[in-house]
């Protein structure tokens, strides 16, 4: 049940919110600077299921969006990969995660660049949400909130161009702004968070206590 209530609060925060956003920004340019909120139930129940879809539609293409363009900035600028950066911002060296990795039986060779370990990033944030006290689902939330209000903000700044609004375009580059930089942000610390988690106790712990209570179920 808490994890469904998670689920649920996830969903409709992070996809239906900015779905519906975007649709009624949408109707919004349409009509000419005119918005109705008066719906009728049926109405409402449309538009919020609608935006769900949409939601999951924008975030996918923000992540493809945002896959390709971390390519493209590794290979013209040569950045790290992303558990290289969180290692860095975490204070944590390659031997010490190899190692962490190596004693989980996750890892059963040598390794001596970063790029050889990236992979099991999403690995480690997959374990983090095994954890019921975890605060993981906290920074997920807000990073896929700010991450799909970036396009649309961008849709926003595109259709005040259009209709020649210059205060929709003001809005709209300000929320580009402050979406992506909120992203980045949230993103940091939800990467961070799962990688401390595993290297910590509170993995070990959390492992062994799904142990003994599959031994007991069995």
């Amino acid at each position: 049940m808490e994890l469904l209530q998670k689920l649920t609060f996830y969903d409709l925060l992070g996809y239906t919110l900015p779905g519906t956003v975007l649709l009624e920004l949408l109707q919004w340019n349409i009509q000419g600077g005119r918005l109705r909120l008066c719906y009728s139930t049926s109405h409402w129940v449309f538009l919020i299921a609608f935006g769900y879809l949409t939601g999951i539609i924008i975030s996918e293409l923000a992540e493809r969006a945002i896959r390709r363009g971390k390519r493209i900035c590794r290979k013209l600028f040569d950045m790290p990969v992303l558990i290289e950066r969180t290692c860095d911002e975490c204070g944590i060296t390659l031997e010490q995660l190899a190692h962490k990795l190596k004693s989980n039986d996750m890892l059963t060779k040598d390794v001596t660049e970063f790029k050889e370990l990236n992979s099991y990033m999403g690995w480690i944030y997959a374990l983090v949400q095994c954890d019921p006290q975890s605060r993981i689902h906290n920074y997920s939330t807000a990073a896929l909130l700010y991450k799909n209000m970036v396009p649309v903000s961008l849709t926003a700044l595109v259709c005040g161009f259009w209709i020649r609004s210059i205060p929709e375009v003001i809005a709209a580059s300000l929320g580009v702004i402050a979406f992506s930089m909120r992203y980045s942000k949230f993103s940091r610390k939800k990467n961070g968070y799962a990688l401390y988690w595993f290297m910590s106790d509170k993995y070990q712990k959390t492992s062994e206590k799904n142990s003994s209570s599959a031994n007991s179920d069995s």
